[in-house]
């Protein structure tokens, strides 16, 4: 059976396709999974990302108070192509960590910490009524995520803004590559395993 170059290069930019496409699609299946619904809110109202280079990015997604009065659900995202294995967040933000019982714990019965404004994983070093840190108790590797909440209506319109300092990063096990190219190789078996 004869293959042409063109139909050679073809399947092999389609197999390239495939495994990009599958890359963003994981990455979007976590996020929108991820992420539960908490008072008001559907989703976080601030979303934290470490993306590729150790770079952080912060969006407002439009979520009001999850209270229904001040207090804002943040949710943070280790891209699947950062390549670190995040262990903390130093944020800061007007009267963030001014605490007043009101946490994610008041809707969820779940206390992760003493505070009840803790999610799953996470916990805090407060160092004052503005700054802190939040720590993910076993660190979040590439494609992986973390919620939490904290005080005060933060929407980026009202002029408080989380500000994201930097935080602890080391080198993920394998760069968060595998679940990208397993899912990428598996797909590109299906599509060379038809037959031209």
């Amino acid at each position: 059976m004869y293959t042409s170059k063109l139909s050679i290069a073809a399947r092999r930019g389609a197999v390239a396709a495939a495994v990009a496409a599958v890359g963003m699609l994981a990455t979007s299946a976590v996020h929108a999974s991820s992420f539960p619904a908490l008072g008001f809110d559907s989703g976080p109202a601030v979303i934290v990302n470490l993306g590729a280079g150790g770079v952080f990015t912060t969006t407002y997604t439009g979520q009001g108070p999850y209270d229904g009065i001040e207090d804002t659900y943040v949710g943070v995202v280790n891209a699947a192509n950062s390549g670190l294995a995040l262990s903390s967040i130093n944020i800061s933000g007007n009267f963030i960590f001014g605490f007043d019982g009101d946490g994610q714990a008041a809707y969820t019965g779940i206390y992760y910490d003493g505070t009840g404004y803790a999610g799953p994983n996470t916990s805090f070093s407060i160092a004052n009524y503005n700054n802190g840190t939040v720590f993910f108790n076993v660190p979040l590797q590439p494609g992986q995520t973390a919620w939490f909440t904290l005080e005060e209506t933060i929407n980026g319109a009202n002029g408080n803004v989380l500000t994201v300092g930097g935080g602890g990063t080391t080198n993920a096990p394998d760069g968060g590559s595998t679940a990208v190219l397993l899912g990428g190789a598996v797909l590109g078996l299906g599509l060379l395993r038809r037959r031209f």
